[in-house]
């Protein structure tokens, strides 16, 4: 969990000068004046495993574009802000699956994310066997958390080093068989 920090109105008011767009954070904006301070040029901010934020904006609709290309029966609604997740609706308003890409894990993942719905998760817990067998994944991850649980599918992914494709299949694939199994037609609560 990210620390709370307070500021007051006039320093907000100070700070929103320098937002960029729609999709920008507070985050973002701070993080850009320290860089500025601290004399951080841009080039020498992209390290391994540190894209930068303009490219998971590009990695998104990069992988909406396969998508089309290749005729999946997932629809992608890439972000439209600089964001680690790319949300997929799938009918259902009590869940939807959720693509992530984390860089600096070299792990890309696939997870059936429900918010504030703990006994739907149980409901799910109580046939995991089933679950599992009709998803056929390996290692599946199952969290409860404070204010949402996930069921999560994780693959370890080189961003520097392998072809984004690779990626793009395992999100379509996987995404798919979370589709499939948590469908209106497979009701487990």
């Amino acid at each position: 969990m990210c620390p709370v920090i307070r500021v007051s109105d006039k320093l907000f008011k100070r700070l929103e000068k320098y937002v960029i767009g729609f999709g920008d954070t507070p985050s973002a904006v701070i993080e850009r004046i320290l860089d500025k301070y601290e004399n951080i040029e841009e080039e020498n901010k992209t390290k391994i495993n540190d894209e930068p934020e303009s490219t998971k904006l590009a990695f998104w609709q990069q992988l909406s574009k396969f998508a089309v290309t290749n005729d999946t029966p997932i629809q992608l609604n890439p972000p439209t802000r600089e964001q680690y997740y790319c949300d997929i609706r799938i009918g259902r308003s009590e869940y939807y699956i959720s693509l992530t890409a984390w860089n600096r894990r070299n792990e890309i993942g696939c997870q059936l994310y429900i918010p504030n719905k703990k006994t739907l998760y149980k409901d799910f817990l109580s046939n995991k066997e089933i679950i599992e067998e009709k998803l056929a994944i390996d290692g599946l991850l199952w969290e409860e958390k404070t204010n949402a649980c996930r069921i999560l599918a994780i693959l370890p992914f080189n961003f520097e080093n392998q072809n984004r494709e690779d990626a793009f299949r395992w999100y379509l694939e996987t995404a798919y068989k979370f589709q499939t199994v948590f469908s209106k037609e497979n009701d487990f609560a």
